[in-house]
């Protein structure tokens, strides 16, 4: 899994350099890496936050000791969700396996790296099922 992982890395390093082949420039797995972050901020962090944040702002319009108080508060309550969220999260394996659930050639190097060197993934099974998934819909319309 490693293998795959630092060859997902190094694919993501060159599209930052501009240095990516034609044949990877539109993959859609790199965008669903890079929005690994985003899915693990929007909605177990930044909604929080920004609820206690507005609420407390509501709340107190008149009091703007009370408001500063409540503001600074939702601003900690936000840092202590950022700071639980990520630290029990590898951003690197999620990026990964969200790469190797994609059917994108950059998809299918990770794939083909982790059965050589871990034929019996997990990873690999759902994959295939998510494909059948997708040969089932398409043979339905």
């Amino acid at each position: 899994f490693a293998l795959a992982q630092e060859h997902l890395l190094q694919r993501m390093d060159e599209e930052w350099k501009g240095k990516l082949s034609i044949k990877y420039q539109y993959d859609s797995s790199l965008r669903k890496a890079r929005a690994a972050w985003m899915d693990h901020f929007l909605a177990p962090v930044a909604a929080p936050t920004l609820l206690l944040f507005y609420g407390s702002n509501h709340m107190f319009k008149a009091r703007p000791v009370q408001r500063n108080i409540g503001m600074s508060v939702s601003l900690l309550f936000g840092a202590l969700l950022y700071w639980n969220e990520f630290r029990s999260v590898d951003m690197g394996v999620e990026k990964t396996y969200k790469v190797l659930l994609c059917p994108t050639p950059i998809g299918g190097e990770c794939r083909d790296i982790l059965k050589q060197h871990n034929p019996d993934h997990w990873i690999l099974d759902e994959y295939k099922k998510e494909a059948q998934k997708v040969k089932q819909k398409l043979a339905k319309s």
